[in-house]
């Protein structure tokens, strides 16, 4: 009986003195044989035993990729992103107006020009540059709120001949003409981590504020200033990719969205406010493409 007694007490000292350990993987693929204590929203913490020495420790659950315990499942986690507060997006590219040049090209050949010299015009002034500035603030992991601004350029320069129609005269000279845009507004932004590795990350932005719209229009020796404000709108959506911890560098594709209805003209000697008819509306809007470098504080 004393015989049965020792070797059932040897048998559980062997197997509680061999019980399975936790274990912690990292995404470095490194195991760390444990004891779990504590597993928290951002830490997990530990116990190590090794040749009689205790040890404490802890880990991000940024860093974990699995964790292993000895009574239930094995869990994967996904990487998750050092909250960061801020973001500063710094980005500039192409851009190419949208709005229906059709009328304008029309009463460029009433003036005289062929209609290479209209289109070669319009196609100039169609595309251009454009950069943009965005400051937001995180409220969570994936949702912020800041400014947006944009600003755009493009310009046309031909050589034509204009016709007066007075069966008398013709006229060559520089057709000139340079259209400015700024804008700002206010800007929600969100993102979503896209590799396990918090490298790729898909974001979109969206954005409501004022355009500011100047246009300078030489034509021959004369010249003609054109300013208006406008409602305008942008939506964003890029792919970002980390360089380092708290720099990225991304590419957007984006919308402008803006319609002025009044202008004001000045051509240095009289200035006058226009309301525009619906087919004179200037259609500010366009379709960007741009590259840059995100911050992260």
């Amino acid at each position: 009986m004393k015989r049965i007694l020792m070797g059932f007490l040897l048998c559980l000292l062997l197997g509680w003195s061999g019980q399975a350990q936790d274990q912690i993987v990292t995404w470095n693929n490194d195991t760390i044989p444990c004891t779990i204590t504590n597993s928290g929203a951002r830490y997990i913490r530990f116990t190590v035993h090794q040749n009689g020495i205790q040890t404490n420790g802890r880990l991000n659950r940024t860093e974990i990729k699995q964790i292993i315990q000895a009574e239930n499942p094995p869990v994967s986690l996904q990487a998750q992103p050092e909250f960061h507060r801020w973001r500063v997006a710094l980005s500039g590219g192409l851009s190419y107006l949208t709005g229906d040049t059709d009328p304008a090209r029309d009463g460029a050949r009433q003036q005289g020009l062929t209609n290479e010299q209209a289109d070669d015009y319009f196609q100039q002034l169609l595309l251009g540059w454009q950069s943009s500035a965005q400051v937001h603030y995180f409220l969570a992991s994936d949702l912020a709120f800041g400014l947006h601004y944009r600003f755009h350029t493009s310009q046309a320069d031909v050589f034509a001949t204009f016709d007066p129609q007075d069966g008398m005269n013709l006229y060559h000279g520089q057709m000139k003409e340079t259209i400015y845009t700024h804008y700002i507004g206010p800007s929600v932004f969100g993102n979503h981590q896209l590799s396990a590795n918090q490298k790729w990350w898909l974001n979109g932005s969206f954005s409501a504020g004022i355009a500011f719209y100047r246009d300078e229009l030489s034509v021959l020796n004369s010249g003609m200033l054109l300013t208006g404000k406008a409602f305008g709108a942008t939506l964003d959506m890029g792919l970002e990719y980390f360089v380092a911890p708290r720099v990225s560098v991304g590419l957007n594709l984006g919308l402008f969205v803006s319609n002025l209805t009044k202008v004001t003209m000045d051509d240095g000697y009289n200035q006058s406010s226009v309301k525009l008819e619906e087919e004179e509306r200037q259609n500010l809007s366009s379709l960007d493409v741009s590259t840059g470098l995100r911050f992260y504080f």
